[in-house]
């Protein structure tokens, strides 16, 4: 990134077609949104191949696959095996949407790192940062990169960390249209737990389940108050989706979006939808099952300290 900034800085420079960006707490139906969103002919997702390895390598030999996408391969391959069970909690591949904390991962603040791995004092200190305007400077620069390999295009993007950092995103990239998603948080963090638990027990041999799971649900309830706080002064900025209604409608719900951000809806483009949703129904990879007590929480710890959230939806 420094080297193409330094090589190519009128790249960084150059306006964005206003993205949209998918927020909302980590399992409450963003990566289905963001699938449905991301079909638009007119809109590019960013697959996970190019999220790790934004910028091309350098190379004498141009013919085959790009040698970002074969490395991106290899690892997915090589670690299907130390994380059973992973496809029926987080189906992914190299070619799939992924969202943007794994290219935050090149600014070094980032969720991808508690994801993957029980780095909890890295975690602690995520949450503890505040000033986020380098974080997301440079955010905008990684999405200015990927606007100039296809420029006509509206990027489609989503992460649930941004839930607490809008105000940053809304600093750097004013023109982000914000889409943010809502679930019951009790189903979220029990869901949650259990990703984190798969990807964690992929790397270690033990694992402080207690520790890891405070830790998840502190971070909701951090990444929540902070988003409470930025609507308080930032009203009809965000346009809510809620879990039931994208899960009973799905095509209804992606209209609603498009009307109130005034976007094309394309000749063709519900067909592309229901097929997409039709290829794609819940538990095709497996039933995904978890519970409270797996982690040592219980429903109603949960649903108390995630009562300012509930209470201000309606949920």
């Amino acid at each position: 990134m420094v080297e193409t900034r330094v090589q190519e800085p009128e790249l960084f420079e150059k306006p964005l077609i206003p993205p949209l960006i998918i927020c909302g707490p980590a399992r409450s139906g963003t990566t289905f949104l963001h699938n449905l969103l991301a079909e638009d002919p007119a809109h590019r997702g960013i697959p996970q191949w190019l999220l790790v390895r934004p910028f091309p390598e350098a190379s004498g030999n141009d013919d085959g696959p790009d040698p970002r996408y074969v490395k991106a391969e290899e690892g997915i391959s090589f670690r299907q095996p130390l994380l059973p069970g992973l496809d029926s909690i987080h189906y992914t591949r190299a070619d799939s949407y992924e969202e943007c904390i794994i290219v935050l991962g090149l600014t070094f603040h980032s969720l991808i790192y508690y994801t993957l791995l029980p780095v909890y004092s890295y975690q602690e200190w995520y949450l503890e940062q505040e000033e986020l305007s380098q974080k997301y400077r440079e955010y905008r620069w990684l999405l200015n990169a990927y606007q100039s390999q296809e420029p006509e295009q509206r990027l489609t993007l989503k992460a649930p960390a941004h839930t607490g950092s809008l105000g940053a995103i809304m600093d750097e990239v004013p023109e982000a249209m914000l889409v943010m998603t809502h679930r019951d948080p009790v189903a979220c963090i029990c869901s949650a737990c259990s990703l984190l638990y798969t990807f964690h027990l992929g790397v270690a041999n033990e694992i402080d389940v207690q520790r890891m799971a405070n830790l998840i649900l502190r971070t909701y309830e951090t990444l929540g108050r902070r988003h409470l706080a930025f609507r308080e002064s930032n009203p009809e900025v965000i346009y809510d989706v809620f879990y039931d209604s994208l899960v009973s409608d799905p095509v209804e719900t992606v209209r609603g979006i498009y009307s109130h951000f005034g976007l094309p809806w394309k000749e063709g483009y519900e067909a592309i939808l229901k097929d997409n949703i039709q290829r794609n129904k819940k538990d095709k990879h497996g039933k995904h099952h978890y519970t409270a007590p797996d982690f040592g929480l219980t429903e109603g710890e949960i649903a108390e300290r995630m009562k300012f959230y509930t209470d201000y939806f309606g949920l």
